[in-house]
């Protein structure tokens, strides 16, 4: 391996750009398919809200059925 390592850091830095461009595309695809693409801000935060909520409870995942 050369001292100069500016090359492949560079390249790390795309491939981990390129990871988390993936998985915002991933998450938005499974948001257009299960409908949640169209929440509304009232929605969303008693969503999350529902979820803290169960969380603090102990039953996480309670907060997830529908």
């Amino acid at each position: 391996m050369t001292s100069d390592r500016k090359p492949l850091e560079e390249l790390l830095k795309i491939l981990r750009r390129m990871r988390a461009q993936l998985a915002v595309s991933l998450m938005q695809r499974d948001s257009l398919a299960a409908g949640t693409d169209r929440l509304t801000l009232d929605e969303i935060d008693t969503e999350i809200a529902a979820a803290s909520k169960a969380r603090r409870q102990g039953s996480a995942g309670d907060a997830y059925k529908s």
